[in-house]
């Protein structure tokens, strides 16, 4: 997971990298999933900073598409990738052709 959250280039964060942010965030659900389950649960006296609170807080505010589209953003601007990403229409200014 640190290798991914660094963006270092090892086999694990390449393999990642070449994931659609679709499934970068199903890898980090089913992360999430298997934490608590099998690996490792929150402590029961844990309290979360402020911090972590008021981001969560606004995670919660947005609507499910706004969410997904905020948790797959950060999903994806992980992992490492040899590949540029194509630039958008709006950062160079043309318009695609054939």
């Amino acid at each position: 997971m640190r290798e991914i959250v660094n963006c270092e280039d090892t086999q694990v964060s390449r393999a990642y990298g070449a994931l659609s942010e679709n499934n970068q965030l199903l890898v980090w659900y089913a992360w999430a999933q298997g934490m608590g389950d099998t690996v490792v649960d929150m402590p029961l006296d844990y309290k979360a900073q402020s911090e972590v609170n008021s981001i969560l807080s606004q995670i919660e505010n947005l609507d499910f598409e706004g969410q997904i589209s905020l948790l797959r953003q950060v999903a994806g601007d992980m992992g490492y990738s040899p590949v540029d990403p194509v630039p958008s229409q709006e950062e160079t200014g043309k318009t695609p052709s054939l």
